[in-house]
């Protein structure tokens, strides 16, 4: 199974403009967080399936499932007991849990996992240098936007070396899960080292390499492929907007929020 979470398709979303994915990204963020009501948030979750199966990033689900699952409970739980309102359904100890923040649990766990959900379709149909190409459009310098993306493409890479490593220190005997909190801690020092010596072989011979190649020449970048906007890029920027129009006028008429 590869370390990285993008699928090479030849899906519309896949042939979008790299300026019109990193834009609809930023938009994208910007729906959610404007209202929070479980029922007004559902027709985006119907959007971002739809759009997960033309691109077929919802085969990717099943690798992070586990982490949405949790991320969604453990959201609702807290939410529930402390959030507040009016009307009581039950009561547990000095803890109380109302419809308003039965209704706020659920809307915020929605809200962050479609926003979690986001992040993945654009990792699963955008490559690293589709990422610096939009970002360079956006305006960035080059520098920050290569940066950007290179932290991108080093995460899994670095998430890979302490898996190896992990893999490593049990084959020698070694039990994660024995001992006490400070002692599991402990354990996990000998992973944290190796990876943090690994980062800085890897910056440093990376910077080696930038030198090398003219990484500050002050020349004007060019890229590997050539990007064109086309109908499809208009028609999913319209869509995208049209989500942050409609919940904006939502929010000001004083719809989608829990009183």
């Amino acid at each position: 199974m590869s370390i990285y979470l993008y699928l090479d398709q030849d899906s519309p979303i896949h042939r979008l403009h790299p300026l019109t994915k990193v834009s609809s990204l930023m938009l994208l963020f910007v729906a959610p967080m404007l209202v929070i009501h479980p029922v007004v948030l559902s027709p985006f979750l119907l959007f971002l399936l739809g759009v997960g199966g033309v691109s077929g990033s919802l085969r990717n689900l099943k690798r992070v499932w586990p982490f949405m699952a949790t991320l969604f409970s453990f959201t609702f739980l807290i939410w529930s007991f402390f959030y507040g309102g009016q009307k009581e359904v039950f009561r547990l100890a000095s803890l109380r849990v109302t419809q308003e923040s039965l209704l706020f649990g659920l809307g915020m766990a929605l809200r962050l996992n479609l926003l979690f959900f986001i992040g993945l379709i654009f990792l699963s149909t955008t490559r690293i240098e589709e990422l610096t190409v939009g970002l360079q459009r956006l305006g960035l310098p080059y520098i920050v936007s290569f940066t950007l993306g290179l932290a991108f493409r080093l995460v899994p890479v670095f998430m890979d070396a302490a898996l190896t490593i992990v893999q490593a220190q049990r084959s020698r005997g070694l039990d994660f899960g024995r001992g006490g909190l400070l002692q599991r801690l402990r354990h996990y020092l000998t992973v944290m080292i190796p990876v943090f010596m690994t980062a800085l072989r890897k910056a440093d011979g990376m910077a080696v390499a930038l030198e090398a190649r003219g990484f500050r020449a002050g020349v004007e970048r060019t890229a590997c492929f050539r990007y064109s906007f086309g109908g499809l890029d208009g028609l999913a920027l319209v869509a995208v907007g049209a989500f942050d129009l409609l919940y904006l006028m939502l929010r000001a008429w004083g719809m989608g929020m829990i009183a």
